[in-house]
């Protein structure tokens, strides 16, 4: 893909290329980035810890360049990489990546690369950073100390500032001949799911499709590979976390990749998810025989999957903020568009209307909708006897799966997750509980930067 930068395009990463931790090819720029320090040290020193001058200085000189918000505050207008030394910045991370394998040198480049609007930069540091982690668990900085992952996890939550999520989403993925560079805001844009910022063009459906259509073969090809690299890297990244029994917190980076993925490739991605005899996913279908019991064939199954999930943090961990989020995902399970608005924004059910027409249009309230029939669930196992249940949860059944682990619960949840975003998109359930996974590893000062206004925090710190 050209850069406008004026810099030579990157070499495209091959279509289906292995990703490996051992023999197989790696990109010879991953491979570079990850390669052993030493035998005796493959990660080298955690510069870091040793106040290492050099180390310090760079992180200082970086956050000041790293915009703190990716929409001008002046004029709304998108973060211009040229008012800063982007490529400046990123050769003088280079250096220290030669000393030592930090993820939080990873992220940065990342960070700058996508700044850079440079796709493939920014795809070589995520897999980077998945094939250190499968390669070097134990020694990549910064390193997990008796199963304390909150340094790393830390690290990587920058992935999931606005600065990478909208620089990602414009980032320029192929050329059109008459239209010029396309983005996936271009196509956000265009299909309804983001409104043009003002001076934004806004092209129609049909001339985005028409241009992907007409895009030059090699360059289409080139984005296609970096896009399925960045989708394996951060479920490599997700899959290092969870064998340790632990998340790696990212949620937007990756919903992201796969609408991108869908979008530059919608054959691949249609194709990509394979199904069963009776229509289910893989994934899906395999969770039916594992230890959580859970086989997605009907709503009373994923009742009963939240159940088990909920049962699971009232035993072992009852402060956890997932416990509340799995409860009220089990509570909207089956209930329709109304009920679910009247549960989630009672406050603003009467403010809510559909807009029916085109170019001219007018309201519908949901209020003054009929109420549609209740939905009458299977019943479902009888409730444990009086004092088998922690307080406030009386209303979740028994389940016969038992879940012992909170790495099982996590995982038992992402299915879930996956369940109903398949089969009913417009279920509230999956946000619920991509937002349970996130919040299930963090630390109790962590979770009150999440609910809590930022005023408040300051407010304490302030009195202090």
């Amino acid at each position: 893909m050209e850069r406008d930068d004026g810099a030579a395009p990157s070499s495209a990463i091959p279509a289906g290329m292995p990703i490996s931790t051992s023999s197989a090819p790696l990109d010879p720029a991953v491979a570079a980035i990850c390669r052993p320090i030493s035998a005796e040290d493959p990660c080298g020193p955690d510069l870091d810890i040793a106040e290492d001058a050099a180390y310090l200085n760079y992180f200082a000189a970086v956050e000041g360049i790293l915009p703190p918000s990716f929409f001008s505050s002046e004029d709304g207008k998108p973060f211009d990489r040229t008012t800063v030394d982007l490529p400046g910045q990123i050769d003088a991370l280079e250096p220290l990546l030669r000393r030592t394998r930090d993820i939080r040198l990873m992220v940065t480049r990342a960070r700058l690369m996508v700044l850079n609007r440079d796709l493939k930069g920014f795809v070589v540091s995520i897999a980077a950073i998945a094939e250190s982690l499968d390669l070097y668990w134990d020694a990549v900085h910064p390193r997990v100390v008796d199963g304390e992952m909150t340094a790393r996890q830390s690290a990587l939550a920058a992935l999931e500032l606005p600065t990478v999520v909208f620089a990602l989403q414009y980032t320029p993925l192929f050329e059109a001949r008459r239209i010029g560079p396309i983005s996936y805001r271009a196509w956000m844009i265009a299909n309804g799911g983001a409104k043009a910022r003002d001076g934004e063009p806004a092209l129609n459906l049909a001339s985005i499709v028409s241009a992907r259509g007409d895009a030059e073969p090699a360059m289409l090809e080139e984005t296609r590979g970096n896009i399925r690299l960045l989708k394996a890297s951060l479920s490599r990244i997700r899959d290092a976390f969870a064998k340790q029994g632990g998340s790696a917190g990212l949620e937007n980076l990756p919903s992201l990749t796969n609408n991108i993925l869908a979008f530059v490739d919608p054959r691949a991605a249609e194709s990509a998810k394979p199904a069963t005899a009776d229509g289910e996913e893989p994934e899906m279908a395999s969770a039916s025989s594992q230890s959580s019991g859970f086989s997605a064939g009907s709503l009373t199954d994923a009742k009963e999957a939240l159940a088990a999930i909920a049962d699971y943090y009232a035993r072992s961990e009852p402060s956890s903020p997932t416990l509340p989020l799995v409860r009220q995902a089990h509570q909207l399970v089956g209930k329709s568009f109304f009920e679910v608005m009247s549960v989630l924004v009672p406050t603003q059910i009467e403010k809510a209307a559909f807009q029916i027409g085109g170019d001219q249009v007018f309201e519908l309230p949901l209020g003054k909708l009929p109420k549609p029939p209740e939905l009458h669930m299977p019943a479902e196992s009888p409730n444990p006897q009086p004092g088998e249940v922690l307080d406030g949860a009386a209303d979740m059944p028994h389940t016969r799966n038992r879940i012992e682990s909170r790495s099982e619960a996590i995982g038992l949840l992402e299915q879930v997750e996956r369940h109903f975003r398949r089969t009913e998109p417009s279920s509230p359930v999956p946000w619920l509980c991509e937002r349970a996974r996130a919040l299930a590893e963090r630390d109790f000062m962590a979770v009150l930067r999440d609910v809590l206004p930022k005023a408040a925090l300051r407010n304490i710190g302030a009195e202090r």
